[in-house]
């Protein structure tokens, strides 16, 4: 499981596929494998990436609510 480290915050992320990204992002309380299935099924077109928002599934816990920015920040990667 690859990780990213997004201003010193470790966000943990999946991949499969290749070409164009379709970027799979889950609710609160939720993690990146919610999207397993999905990743399986479109996979063969595109490249599915499904991450774990910060403080949720294998990415590191926050300790401040982070905003709507940093978030993006880290959408942007992709």
């Amino acid at each position: 499981m690859p990780v990213i480290d997004v201003d010193c915050v470790p966000v943990a992320w999946r991949e499969a596929g290749q070409g164009e990204v379709l970027l799979f992002l889950h609710g609160l309380g939720l993690t990146r494998t919610s999207w397993d299935s999905q990743l399986g099924d479109l996979s063969d077109r595109w490249r599915c990436v499904a991450w774990d928002m910060p403080g949720y599934g294998k990415s590191s816990p926050v300790e401040q609510l982070l905003t709507v920015g940093a978030h993006n920040a880290v959408i942007a990667l992709w």
